[in-house]
Formats: C-alpha cells, sequence, structure tokens
C-alpha cells in the first residue's frame, strides 16, 4: 500500500492502526500531521488526510491508498484507492 489515509481520532486510534496494520511512522506521517492540524473532527477528519496526501504525497497512476473514517458511537467506513 502506498498510502494510508486514516481518520486521526487521536493517540489510542494511532496505536491501533499501527498495531493491527503493523505501519510504521511513514505510514503514520498524514494521520498525524491531520491530528495536530485540525484535530479529530469525526469521520470528516479522513478528508483533510485525503487532501494533504493528494497536494504532498503527489500519488502516481498505479498507487493505492486505503482510506479509513471513523464516526460516533461506532460507524467506520473504509475505501480501497487506486491512482
Amino acid at each position: 500500500m502506498n498510502f494510508w489515509i486514516l481518520h486521526p481520532g487521536g493517540r489510542r486510534i494511532l496505536e491501533a492502526y499501527r498495531d493491527v496494520f503493523s505501519l510504521g511512522d511513514q505510514a503514520l506521517k498524514w494521520t498525524k500531521n491531520c491530528l495536530a492540524s485540525v484535530g479529530n473532527l469525526s469521520s470528516a477528519s479522513v478528508l483533510f488526510t485525503l487532501a494533504d496526501v493528494l497536494a504532498g504525497g503527489h500519488p502516481q497512476e498505479g498507487d493505492r491508498g486505503f482510506m479509513i473514517a471513523l464516526g460516533p458511537g461506532f460507524a467506520s467506513e473504509m475505501l480501497l484507492l487506486h491512482w
């Protein structure tokens, strides 16, 4: 996977992503940056992460991304992206 576009729900959410998907700091950089800049805006937060990836990650044709949004209670949306 080239890009992990993940809901920035807080420290424990980031740790869960890291542990469940075996991700390193590089894979989580977009999500961590989003958490620092806009915080947790419920499931809409992931759209800010996506905007950062599109602006600064420069996805290329053939790249893949995995996007996860989390909402109140337990709402989860997932999307596989292919450029």
